[in-house]
Order: C-alpha cells, then structure tokens, then sequence
C-alpha cells in the first residue's frame, strides 16, 4: 500500500464509521421510544417537544419554523396534529389576535420526559466505556469534523 492510499483508506474507515455510529444511535433511540409507545409521528415531533420542553421563553410558531427548519405552511400542519393528540395547545396572546403561543400540555409533557429518557439511555451508550477525559477529546475532535463540514456545506452552496 502506498503512502497515499493509507490516509485516505483512514479518512473513508472514519467517514463510513461515523455514519454507522449515528444510523445505530438512531435506531437505538427510536425504539426506546416505540417500546415507550410512540408512534412514528410522536419520534418525528420530539425536537418540537423537546424545544417547547427546554425553552423558558414564550415560543410561537415563526420560532419553530427556524428551529425546525420547515415552512410556515408545513409547520402549521404539524402543530394542528400535535394539538388534536393533546401534546400542545395554542394559546390567544392579548393584544394580537392572530398571535398564538404555543405551549405543551401535561400531556406533551410526560410525553417529552419519556422521549428524553430514551435518548438519555442512547446517550449514555454512546460513550459507555470512555473516561471522561476521553469523552472530552472524542467532543473535541467530533467538534472539528462538524466544524469542517460546515465549511465544505457553506462552499457547495455558493
């Protein structure tokens, strides 16, 4: 093997490991949270959930459509679903009647605790047999990795 093909059989071995790492951390936690019984919607929801769970602030939906990255119209729809289940509630704002804050319910709540759980568990399996010196370093390396994707992403779209 030639002293250029060794690198770059390192960089595809980490590439390819990467994305099995993230594809069974993944899987892992979705069906923790199907044996949880979540149904799909409810997994795909989560990071609303989890946003509406952890944000101290009032949240409306233009804050989702950023957070989530969808369209006005997509989100809508989504909230409209997650308000018939009984996860979120839209409420009136005084003063703009067109204004709704969007709140989880208790419902919405215990649901998200749950979805949390299941996530923590993967988390923590994640790094299962690492010091927390190296789980540092693995946060510091994988911080560079994404660092440089995002540089690459940024200059395929100009």
């Amino acid at each position: 093997m030639s002293q250029t093909e060794r690198p770059y059989r390192i960089q595809a071995e980490i590439g390819r490991l990467l994305h099995i790492v993230n594809y069974r951390w993944h899987r892992c936690v979705v069906t923790g949270q199907e044996k949880a019984g979540m149904d799909q919607e409810t997994i795909v929801n989560g990071r609303i959930l989890g946003y509406l769970s952890m944000e101290k602030n009032d949240v409306y939906q233009k804050d989702l459509e950023k957070v989530v990255g969808l369209t006005k119209s997509a989100i809508s729809t989504i909230l409209s679903r997650m308000a018939e289940k009984g996860y979120i509630e839209r409420q009136s704002v005084e003063g703009d009647a067109r204004l709704k804050r969007i709140v989880l319910t208790p419902f919405g709540e215990e649901t998200q605790q749950i979805m949390r759980q299941s996530l923590e568990k993967a988390d923590e399996n994640f790094v299962k047999g690492l010091s927390e010196e190296e789980q540092k370093e693995l946060l510091r390396m994988l911080t560079i990795v994404n660092n440089n994707m995002k540089e690459m992403e940024a200059e395929t779209k100009s």
